[in-house]
């Protein structure tokens, strides 16, 4: 009996598998036991039972991978370099700028400074010495922390090296000084109230922050380190830059839930529309009013706009349009309804020099010569002595944005008040002579949004007839604007719209023409294009929110 339980036991230990529920095994063995009692045979049946218990052994799944969350952006126009002091293309380089790199400060698109690696600045009494206290802790993608000889290192480098749009930036700086690792001191050769907004551009042109250890090496044109938001992370030419969130950013609370950037680079819309359609992109940003109006509305796509660009007309005052009537004329002549509705199919909106976003600006409505009046036009024309009708020369360049349509339309209105145009498309080197020359009857340049509101109003040298000779009351009121406080700036700068807009020097405004950004709804909840009129790249992207 002992060795058949054995064999039993050995029987029942050789067949055990592992489990991952308690259960209790029974094992029934059944064996025949004869007995002989004086020939009577008795025969037992004995059921032995054997109970087996196995332990519960709980195995943990092997931990699931961290999905990587990418977001992938259409972009039109490639970086040309990543210094930024090296090219004055504001809009596309503010891709690497405004994101990987930053500043001192920056502005709103009312034209509102507000603190960033600075967290704190004074200006002395007489508004020539500017003291900035840097945030502590704040570290450079490479780990090194960022100091005030950082700042000093790339202010200077600025000042010598960088291309003469960015010098000119520098011109009122005399002397940039680090006391001690968190305060830089910057003195300016003449007071100007609006040196914030410059330094505070927020596409980082200029005045962006570089290690200068890192820097020393001139590395930041093609790998650029910075304390931003994003990490470079590659870059292929004619293909695609990856950057990467940062998560020891210094201010964790404007980091988006998605870990990667991909900017991918698309010269065509129809590419831009195909990647979409096919999902290589997220979001896309057409520059065609056309191609925008063929996505409106469609199922699947959102869509966000803004008022991105305008054109501003400028009149030489040489020649037949020396008399002061001519600008205002033409400013009554123009047709900016038909304008906004023709040429750019209703994607713009009738407006004046001043970008909309400019809280203290006043609108078209409250400004004189910007309503439509024919009539008047003429009777100006007479005073000025042309009443039998004028003949001119718009001078444009044949380049993006500058379509044909823009200029026969104004040509058209233009006409029904005796205002007779020939237009003369030129390209852009000989427009460009000749416009920096004052070598024209009229004209127009491309504006955008500007972090110091001062160059909405203010005449560029050389462009047409000397603003002395001209409005010599503007001159004044530009440096009491200048000089303003912020509470004072509103009052002064309509004065200033005011003056522009009864002289027709040195703009005419025209229309505001919007951009749209469009991406897939089941990819992308929501985007705000609310900061993408600075060309502020770095809160447009992270103001993606990928669905989930």
């Amino acid at each position: 009996m002992t060795a058949v339980l054995l064999l039993s036991l050995l029987a029942a230990c050789a067949g055990r598998q592992p489990a991952t529920t308690e259960v209790q095994a029974t094992t029934v063995v059944e064996r025949e036991v004869t007995t002989v009692v004086e020939k009577e045979v008795e025969v037992t049946r004995v059921v032995e039972k054997e109970v087996e218990v196995t332990r519960v052994v709980e195995v943990e799944a092997p931990p699931k991978e961290p999905v990587e969350k990418v977001v992938v952006v259409a972009e039109t126009i490639e970086p040309e370099t990543f210094d930024p002091i090296m090219s004055s293309g504001l809009d596309w380089h503010a891709q690497v700028w405004s994101t990987v790199l930053e500043t001192l400060a920056w502005t709103d698109p009312s034209g509102n400074v507000h603190p960033r690696l600075a967290e704190s600045w004074e200006v002395s009494d007489d508004g020539l010495t500017y003291t900035f206290t840097l945030r502590p802790d704040v570290k450079f993608h490479n780990g090194e922390p960022l100091q005030a000889d950082d700042v000093v290192y790339s202010f200077e480098r600025g000042q010598t090296q960088g291309i003469p749009m960015v010098q000119q930036r520098y011109q009122n700086i005399v002397g940039v000084e680090a006391p001690d690792d968190q305060t830089v001191v910057v003195t300016l050769a003449q007071p100007d109230n609006f040196f914030l907004n410059t330094i505070g551009d927020p596409t980082g042109i200029g005045f962006s922050i570089l290690n200068r250890e890192y820097g020393a090496e001139n590395r930041n044109a093609i790998a650029p380190v910075g304390t931003g938001p994003f990490r470079f992370v590659s870059y292929s030419p004619n293909n695609e830059l990856v950057l990467e969130v940062n998560r020891e950013y210094w201010n964790p609370e404007d980091l988006p839930d998605w870990d990667r950037l991909i900017i991918r680079w698309f010269q065509e819309d129809a590419s831009q529309v195909a990647a979409l359609n096919a999902g290589e992109v997220d979001v896309i940003q057409p520059v065609s009013i056309a191609t925008s109006q063929s996505l409106t509305d469609q199922p699947g796509i959102g869509k966000a706009s803004f008022p991105a660009l305008s054109f501003f007309i400028s009149i030489s005052r040489i020649g037949k349009t020396e008399p002061p009537e001519i600008p205002l004329a033409i400013s009554k002549a123009l047709d900016r309804e038909a304008l906004a509705q023709i040429a750019f199919l209703g994607e713009a909106e009738p407006g004046s020099t001043v970008h909309p976003y400019v809280e203290y600006a006043l609108p078209i409505e409250e400004l004189p010569n910007y309503q439509r009046d024919v009539e008047g036009c003429k009777e100006l024309l007479a005073k000025a002595g042309y009443a039998n009708g004028i003949d001119v020369e718009f001078l444009y360049p044949t380049r993006n944005p500058f379509e044909d349509v823009i200029f026969e339309t104004i040509q058209a209105s233009l006409a029904e008040c005796g205002i007779n145009i020939t237009l003369a498309p030129v390209e852009q080197a000989v427009w460009l002579d000749r416009f920096l020359k004052a070598d024209y009857d009229l004209s127009a340049t491309d504006q955008s949004w500007y972090s110091n509101p001062i160059r909405y109003v203010l005449p560029r040298v050389g462009w047409q007839a000397p603003v002395e000779e001209v409005v010599p009351e503007l001159p004044p009121l530009l440096e009491e604007f200048s000089a303003a406080s912020p509470a004072e700036r509103p009052e002064v700068f309509q004065k200033i719209q005011r003056l522009v807009a009864e002289t027709g020097y040195p703009f005419i405004g025209t229309v505001w023409v919007n951009r749209s950004v469009f991406w897939r709804t089941d990819r992308v909840e929501n985007v705000d294009t609310s900061t993408r009129v600075t060309n502020n790249r770095r809160d447009f992207y992270l103001s993606i929110h990928p669905v989930g």
